[in-house]
């Protein structure tokens, strides 16, 4: 029987017409990795997701780690994976992944480059029973959009976005980037109870486990850290600024062209552009007048994604965060960040 698979760059790649299940070269993730070993920092013995997703040929080359290095890191995985537990053990952690499962996430990943870093962030939230939507920048090189598509084949419960945004940075169509993965994501059938946005350039500082955790313990309430705005931030909405987009360069123009007024006599806060948000009000979001208008008041501000979610959940008698003082909250955010921090790239 002809081969069905050649090799390239040290990876296995099937030939056109190639059975996916007889694949036995590895994806960009490998297989004999324990998938959901971040639930609560033990390595649970999860199924492995990828051992029928299509081997790929990494477009960035041969991996750049040596292969002493490579050795020890699927030693590790598999002594993890092959080490005893105890009944007690297992069975507490069985417990806590049927607890999560229980308690389905949601993730917005908008993402431009670096494909290694936002594989490993994908990897470290990665859970069977959340799910993820992905939206890269149309800018974007064709490279870079391929390898990501290629690897979210790999998942039933992640998917590109159904719309990608050229996005401009502080520009709105950064906010059209999360709203565009929002309303994949409510069509979606897995029932999460609360959305996560990320960038590219995230990754967790706490396991599946703690997160849900976290969240649980605000009983249905947003998580849209911020503050009336300081007199320095106020020219971002009271004057007009427009998305320029060039072939090699993209920013957001500062204009002294007044805006008027927010719509529904709205007081604007500021605050984090990266927030925990409910179904219930995500759905308020996509199809509230309000909301609608505040988003087409939003579209000349100057990174609108720092006032939009905490405008709308702060509008009185709606969707007010718990009572406490916006700098405590504040405060807790950035400490626990819904257990992410920026890498720093250097």
């Amino acid at each position: 029987m002809a081969a069905e698979s050649e090799t390239k760059n040290g990876l296995s790649v099937l030939k056109p017409g190639a059975s996916r299940a007889r694949a036995t070269g590895p994806c960009i993730f490998r297989t004999d990795t324990p998938w959901g070993a971040q639930s609560g920092g033990d390595k649970l013995r999860r199924p492995r997701a990828l051992s029928s997703c299509v081997p790929i040929s990494s477009p960035y080359g041969k991996d750049e780690r040596s292969d002493s290095a490579r050795g020890h890191g699927v030693a590790a995985l598999r002594r993890a994976e092959e080490a005893p537990a105890s009944r007690s053990e297992a069975e507490a952690q069985a417990g806590a992944q049927v607890t999560e499962a229980e308690f389905p996430l949601a993730y917005v990943m908008v993402i431009h480059k670096d494909f290694g870093t936002f594989e490993r962030l994908f990897r470290a939230v990665y859970m069977p029973h959340n799910v993820y939507c992905v939206h890269v920048d149309a800018k974007s090189s064709v490279e870079f959009k391929s390898s990501v598509q290629r690897l979210l084949s790999c998942f039933s419960n992640a998917f590109l976005a159904s719309k990608m945004e050229p996005v401009v940075y502080a520009g709105f169509s950064r906010l059209q980037a999360d709203l565009n993965c929002l309303r994949d994501l409510v069509a979606s059938q897995v029932p999460w109870k609360y959305v996560i946005n990320t960038c590219g350039q995230d990754f967790p500082l706490k396991t599946n486990r703690e997160i849900v955790q976290y969240l649980k313990g605000f009983r249905g309430k947003n998580l849209t850290p911020g503050v009336l705005p300081p007199p320095w931030i106020l020219r971002r909405t009271k004057f007009v600024h427009l998305e320029q987009r060039f072939s090699w360069f993209s920013f957001v123009l500062w204009t002294w062209l007044r805006k008027a007024p927010p719509p529904h006599n709205m007081t604007i806060y500021f605050g984090s552009a990266y927030v925990a948000l409910t179904k219930e009000f995500v759905h308020f979001v996509l199809e509230d007048q309000r909301a609608i208008d505040l988003l087409k008041w939003s579209r000349d501000t100057y990174s609108p994604d720092e006032h939009f979610w905490v405008t709308l959940n702060r509008i009185p008698g709606m969707w007010s965060l718990i009572s406490i003082l916006p700098e405590v909250a504040l405060c807790a955010w950035v400490c626990v960040c819904v257990a992410f921090y920026t890498l720093k790239t250097f």
